[in-house]
């Protein structure tokens, strides 16, 4: 399978992100996050469907059983911000940098625009292609 978000963490260094490019990178890793976790984003868009953090902590178990000790299931917004920073924590125990990362509010601020060209949604693209790309590094082709 290709990586998915090919295209999001370079292409905003070079040149505009068209949004039918923006719309189909996130497409792909919208896919490999279903595949990789077994849940799907329902009727939510990318950032509707992390915002709450509980598929980001699913797709770390996947990657690496046992990183996640405890997904924060309740329906708040401290809920939330809970599991997406237990999510930023272990992508920096699976090597990412802090730099590669994005800021929790980025998926639970409320005035940030919802378009999928917008730089919150290339954040968080950009640190899914990094873990994809990581994930792939120490699991080999036969991994999702």
């Amino acid at each position: 399978m290709a990586s998915p978000v090919a295209d999001i963490g370079q292409s905003h260094q070079h040149h505009p992100v068209t949004d039918s490019a923006a719309d189909s990178a996130f497409q792909e890793a919208q896919t490999w996050i279903e595949a990789a976790t077994g849940r799907c984003f329902g009727d939510k868009d990318f950032r509707g469907g992390l915002e709450n953090g509980i598929l980001l902590c699913e797709l770390l178990s996947s990657i690496k059983p046992g990183l996640v000790k405890k997904i924060n299931r309740l329906p708040t917004p401290i809920a939330g911000l809970d599991n997406l920073s237990v999510f930023l924590r272990g992508c920096e125990e699976l090597g990412l940098k802090g730099s590669q990362l994005f800021d929790p509010g980025d998926l639970q601020d409320p005035s940030a625009p919802p378009q999928m060209g917008s730089n919150h949604h290339l954040l968080v693209g950009s640190c899914c292609q990094r873990l994809y790309l990581l994930q792939r590094s120490h699991a080999g082709p036969e991994r999702v």
